[in-house]
This record gives structure tokens, sequence and C-alpha cells, in this order.
């Protein structure tokens, strides 16, 4: 039976600390949007996904009768004055956009989305929620959010 991974943990041991466990390697990336903790209740819980396929698998399961919703929020342009504009993310956008639905997603794009607005979004795109008919979660893989960024 495949491990039960956390996602983030993964991505963090993984994509952001070298073999040593130091990140001295890595450029120093530029804020271009706010850190705050208010508004991140939505993402704060410990995400736990089981794997249809081991751990360290080379390939993803892609059986799935339909392959589900992907949710790409594209955030260029922000109402705090002191963030600029990020530059080139509508083309980032755009090849996500195409590299999903050439794997079957159905895609919806959603730009400049304030926190509350995203977060409903999230909610309406969740299994079983009533704002998709009922026979669209069977064979779905869960919904997938992509927040582009450059």
């Amino acid at each position: 039976m495949p491990d039960v991974v956390d996602v983030r943990t993964e991505l963090n041991s993984e994509h952001v600390l070298d073999a040593c466990g130091n990140n001295d390697h890595l450029p120093h990336d530029v804020n271009d949007a706010l850190g705050s903790r208010k508004g991140h209740e939505l993402f704060d819980h410990r995400i736990k996904a089981r794997m249809p396929v081991e751990r360290y698998a080379s390939d993803y399961n892609m059986n799935h009768k339909r392959r589900g919703l992907a949710l790409i929020f594209n955030h260029e342009n922000f109402d705090v004055p002191q963030l600029k504009a990020r530059a080139g993310t509508n083309v980032d956008c755009e090849n996500l956009t195409a590299t999903l639905k050439g794997l079957d997603f159905e895609v919806h794009v959603y730009k400049d989305l304030k926190l509350r607005d995203l977060q409903k979004e999230v909610e309406r795109g969740k299994p079983n929620r009533p704002t998709l008919p009922s026979h669209y979660h069977r064979n779905v893989r869960r919904p997938s959010c992509c927040p582009a960024a450059t």
C-alpha cells in the first residue's frame, strides 16, 4: 500500500533544500506579494493524500475516466500600491492552461481575484459541492489548484 505523503513537506524538502539541508545555493527571490498569515487558514491544514501509485513512482496515475477540474489563479495586478504588476504571468497562464487541457483537465482560469473570491472559487470546486452536478465527481480526480507564478 502506498505511503500517505504530506505534500508540503515533500515539496519543501525536495525543492528548497539541497542534499545537505541548506538553501544557500538558491537565488534570493524578491517579494511581489505581501507576506501575511492573515487569510491563510484555508491553506494551513495538514494535507495528507493517499496515492494510487508508490511514493517515488516515476509516473502519475492518469487512468481516471475524466481528469477533473484544474483551477488556475493568475495574479498579475494587486490592489496594494507597493506591489508591482507581475509581468509575464499571462504567458505562464496560457502555457499552463494549454498543458492541462492537453491532459484532459477541465480548466478554469481566474485573474486577479481577491482572497475572499479565491476562497469561494476553491470551495465551489471541491468535490461533492452542489454547484457541480453530482455525476461530475464520479471517476474524477480531486480538483487541482495552480497559482500561476513567474
